[in-house]
């Protein structure tokens, strides 16, 4: 009986190490497999952003969001102004000495040609060409800032009006004929 003792002790060792190298086995595929599925995840990442890189390389660049074409819109509509939007419908249109040319009319007049100066002619382009902004608007310059105050809409308007004068000198002698002299500087 004891010979029959040791072989099923040693039948036994011989499976519990079956088991143990079986369990071994199974926890290093298991640890393959995950390295294997990493691998493919990261390889499916590089070829996506080659794919996208391929796609963009030889295509224009993509159009910009509405948002941000509105915006761009806005800007231009305002240039050289800036647009400063308050909330509540409250907007101030800026045009400050970094952005205002140096005008030969403003020095053949002695005119500092600074942000009252630039009012003065806003005022007199907006009475005689847009007789309905002059409630709409009111001013708030300082020496090296000509502001408006007021809607977004009705800035943009005087914003047009400004760049008329600035890009024609006929319109912009005519505003000065007309604007008030106790307002230019």
């Amino acid at each position: 009986m004891a010979s029959r003792t040791r072989i099923t002790k040693k039948t036994a060792a011989k499976k519990t190490a079956a088991k143990k190298t079986a369990a071994k086995k199974t926890a290093a595929k298991k640890t393959a497999a995950k390295k294997t599925a990493a691998k493919k995840t990261a390889a499916k990442k590089t070829a996506a952003k080659k794919t996208a890189a391929k796609k963009t390389a030889g295509s224009p660049v993509p159009a910009a969001p509405a948002s941000e074409q509105l915006v761009a819109a806005a800007v231009d509509a305002v240039a050289p102004c800036r647009l400063v939007d308050h909330g509540e419908g409250r907007c101030s249109l800026c045009f400050d000495d970094l952005r205002m040319p140096r005008v030969p009319l403003f020095d053949e007049r002695g005119l500092a040609g600074n942000g009252y100066t630039w009012e003065a002619v806003v005022d007199s382009l907006v009475r005689r060409r847009r007789p309905d902004l002059v409630a709409l608007v009111a001013y708030d310059s300082e020496t090296a800032m000509f502001v408006a105050v007021g809607g977004r809409a009705n800035l943009v308007a005087v914003a047009g009006l400004l760049r008329a004068a600035l890009d024609d000198g006929a319109v912009l002698k005519q505003a000065l004929d007309h604007a008030a002299p106790d307002r230019l500087e």
